[in-house]
């Protein structure tokens, strides 16, 4: 009997002995990291073959008979660094609608969107001269998987 106890005594002696020694010959060093992300969203706005600045008139011309269906040629670059989807807000005054063909897709950085904005004037629209105003908005989106 006092054999086995003082196998599990040495046993246990080993056991620990093995633990400091392999606790003494770790070495552990430290490497604090900082990295800084700066995401941008930025779009460029073509209106048939044009760049067009913030803020720049559309100007749809003149008509003499409604209804009437106009159409423009509208590209949109992403000059940001995130992957967006747009979104088109309108105020109109009745009579006027302005939509465009944009299904949803989301825009690559650098990438582009082609497609085209239509004027749907209403037959019930009088004499006169009319604005509306359109906003175009990016918002970012994760990247399609």
């Amino acid at each position: 009997m006092q054999l086995t106890k003082k196998k599990i005594a040495i046993l246990a002696l080993a056991l620990i002995l093995v633990g400091v020694v392999l606790a003494a010959l770790t070495y552990t060093l430290y490497y604090p990291h900082k990295i800084k992300v700066a995401k941008k969203i930025g779009l460029e706005v073509y209106i048939d073959g044009q760049l067009w600045a913030n803020g720049t008139e559309i100007d749809w011309g003149s008509i003499d008979i409604t209804p009437k269906t106009l159409t423009k040629e509208i590209a949109v670059k992403n000059v940001g660094t995130v992957f967006v989807t747009l979104d088109l807000a309108v105020e109109a005054p009745e009579g006027f609608d302005l939509t465009w063909n944009y299904d949803g897709t989301a825009i690559a950085p650098n990438g582009w969107w082609n497609g085209t904005l239509t004027l749907n004037i209403a037959f019930n629209v009088e004499n006169g001269d009319y604005t509306l105003d359109s906003w175009i908005t990016a918002t970012e989106v994760a990247p399609p998987a």
